[in-house]
C-alpha cells in the first residue's frame, strides 16, 4: 500500500465520506476496507481510520497508527472497545474535524507509542513511587497531592493507583462517578493498549489523569501488565506518580522503574520500626529511597528516624484534622491546596522531580 494512502473501515456512508474528504485535504487517498477483512491488514504499517463497530472486530492492535471516529459522543463502553486496538484518538466528527485533519497530516510518519514496544521502553519522564511505611501513614494522600501539585506546575500529570490493598485513589479524589478508563478496561485488553489513548480516556481531576481501579470491581494487577503500562507511561509523560504497596506484585514491579521511592511513615516508635523493614525491602530494587514523616504530638527527631531507617528524611508532614475531614468527604482534590500536604508535595517535587 502506498505511503500516501490511508485505510478506512467506516460503515456509516456519511461518516466514511467525511473521512475521505479529510484524507483528500491531507493529501492522502482513502482506501475502503470492509470490517470483516480488517484482519488481513493488521500487519500493514499504514495508517488506519475505523469506526467503533470495526474496533470491536479487531483482535489486536495493527502495526500502523489507528484513529477511531464516531458520529456520537463516546461512552465508557466505547473506550473499552478502543483501548485494545491501540488507537491514539477517538474523535467525534464533525466536531473534532481540525484534530482529525491534523492526525491525517501526520499519519504517514506517525509512530504510536505501544505499551511493551521498544518505543515504550525509552525513558523521558520521571517516576515517583509512594510507599506505605506503615498502614494509615498517608502514602496514597501524598501520591495524590504530588500529582495535583505537578499538574498545577506543569499543566498535566499521570497518577497510577497500584495499591490494591488500599482504599483507592478513586474514592480519595472523589472521581468514583466520573466515566473513564480504569484498570479493569486495561486488563480486558491484556495491557496491549496505546498509552496516549489510555491517558486521554482515564478519569481526570485538576489536570491529573488517574488510572485507578473501580471501587465496585476489584482488580488483581498482573505484574507484566503493571510493568508494561508504567514503562510506557514514563516514556510519554513528564512525571508519573505511582501509589504502590511494598509487598504485592504491583509494587514489586513498579518500584524497580522508580527514580525515587518515597516511604511514608509516622514519627513514633512503631511507625519507624515498620518503616525500617519497608525501606530495607524497597532498597533491594530502587537506589533512591527517601522518607516522608508524619508528625503528631511527641515524636522522634528526624535525624533519629533517618539513622534507624538508613534513609534521608526528605520532608516532615504535620498531622491536621482538616485533612481527615477532606478525605472522608471525598473532597481532597478540591481542598488539598489549603492543607499542609500541599507544601510537603511541592517541596518533594522541588527536591526529587525538578524540571530539566
Amino acid at each position: 500500500m502506498s505511503e500516501s494512502s490511508v485505510r478506512v473501515a467506516v460503515a456509516d456512508p456519511a461518516l466514511a465520506r467525511h473521512v475521505a474528504r479529510l484524507a483528500s485535504m491531507a493529501g492522502l487517498s482513502a482506501v475502503t476496507v470492509a470490517a470483516e477483512h480488517l484482519g488481513a491488514h493488521v500487519g500493514v504499517a499504514a495508517p488506519l481510520v475505523i469506526d467503533l463497530p470495526a474496533a470491536r472486530e479487531l483482535a489486536g492492535p495493527p502495526r500502523g497508527p489507528v484513529l477511531v471516529v464516531s458520529s456520537a459522543e463516546p461512552s465508557a463502553q466505547d473506550w473499552r472497545a478502543v483501548l485494545p486496538v491501540g488507537a491514539e484518538r477517538l474523535l467525534v466528527l464533525p466536531e473534532d474535524e481540525p484534530v482529525a485533519l491534523e492526525w491525517l497530516h501526520r499519519a504517514s510518519s506517525m509512530r504510536a507509542c505501544w505499551v511493551g514496544t521498544d518505543a515504550g521502553r525509552r525513558r523521558s519522564g520521571r517516576l515517583l513511587c509512594c510507599v506505605a511505611g506503615r498502614g494509615g501513614a498517608g502514602a496514597s494522600v501524598l501520591a495524590a497531592a504530588l500529582a495535583l501539585a505537578a499538574a498545577r506546575r506543569d499543566g498535566r500529570a499521570l497518577l497510577l493507583d497500584l495499591d490494591t490493598d488500599g482504599g483507592g485513589q478513586e474514592l480519595l479524589l472523589g472521581i468514583e462517578h466520573v466515566d473513564g478508563c480504569r484498570w479493569p478496561a486495561v486488563l480486558d485488553a491484556g495491557g496491549a493498549v496505546n498509552i496516549a489513548a489510555m491517558t486521554a480516556a482515564a478519569p481526570s481531576v485538576g489536570g491529573v489523569s488517574v488510572i485507578t481501579r473501580d471501587a465496585r470491581e476489584p482488580a488483581t494487577l498482573p505484574g507484566e501488565v503493571v510493568r508494561a503500562v508504567t514503562t510506557a507511561a514514563v516514556a510519554t509523560q513528564d512525571l508519573v506518580v505511582a501509589d504502590v504497596a511494598p509487598a504485592p506484585a504491583s509494587g514489586a514491579t513498579a518500584l524497580p522503574l522508580a527514580d525515587t521511592a518515597l516511604v511514608v511513615t509516622t514519627a513514633d516508635v512503631r511507625g519507624v520500626a515498620s518503616a525500617v523493614r519497608v525501606v530495607s525491602s524497597v532498597r533491594e530494587v530502587c537506589n533512591d529511597v527517601r522518607l516522608v514523616v508524619r508528625r503528631s504530638g511527641r515524636v522522634l527527631r528526624p535525624e533519629v528516624i533517618a539513622e534507624a531507617a538508613r534513609a534521608p528524611v526528605v520532608a516532615e508532614w504535620q498531622w491536621e484534622r482538616r485533612l481527615a475531614d477532606a478525605v472522608d468527604a471525598g473532597a481532597f482534590a478540591v481542598r488539598w491546596r489549603g492543607l499542609a500536604v500541599a507544601r510537603v508535595a511541592q517541596h518533594v517535587l522541588d527536591v526529587c522531580a525538578a524540571p530539566a
